[in-house]
């Protein structure tokens, strides 16, 4: 899966040249002088989700779904037991990662057989979500093979660490609003 990119290497040299004269010229004045703390844990923290996210889609991949279509299914499952359905809104509202386009996710699942829309009868200008039996059964198919690969991601820590990481994790997840 790895991509050749041929680079015209008289343009490059050119180019970089110019590149590195200006670079040359230019003191930096952007680096981090260590006296932030709070930058090395955003960039950590976002490092550590790309890695988790990456896992994630990985595992899912068995289903031809990624984590964020996962996330849906969950939300229907958790949510809807009785599968009368959930509105657009409050599926987004529940997302763990904010998306704009929660229509387009759910058209994929819906194109994959794995939900399903309908209209109230009592209010005709809203779209209720529900899963399929294929989704269901998706959820619970996934959910133990889904617990071991939790359970592999951080084997590392003890479970007082994980406690700690948790709280800290949930400390920095209420932070007051600014």
């Amino acid at each position: 899966m790895f991509r050749t990119i041929v680079v015209d290497n008289a343009y490059s040299q050119h180019h970089y040249r110019g590149m590195k004269t200006d670079a040359k010229q230019r003191r930096q004045t952007a680096l981090d002088d260590g006296s932030t703390p709070q930058s090395d844990a955003v960039v950590l923290s976002v490092r550590l989700g790309a890695l988790l996210a990456i896992e994630l889609d990985e595992f899912f991949h068995e289903w031809r779904i990624t984590h964020r279509l996962f996330n849906v299914l969950r939300i229907l499952y958790v949510r809807d037991p009785e599968r009368k359905g959930l509105s657009r809104g409050f599926i987004e509202q529940r997302l763990i990662h904010r998306m704009p386009d929660v229509t387009r996710l759910i058209d994929r699942l819906e194109t994959a057989g794995l939900v399903a829309r309908h209209r109230p009868k009592d209010d005709q200008r809203t779209v209720l979500t529900t899963l399929t039996d294929k989704g269901w059964d998706l959820v619970e198919q996934s959910h133990a093979p889904l617990l071991k690969l939790n359970r592999s991601q951080l084997p590392h820590f003890s479970k007082a660490e994980l406690t700690q990481f948790i709280a800290l994790v949930q400390k920095a997840l209420n932070r007051p609003v600014q």
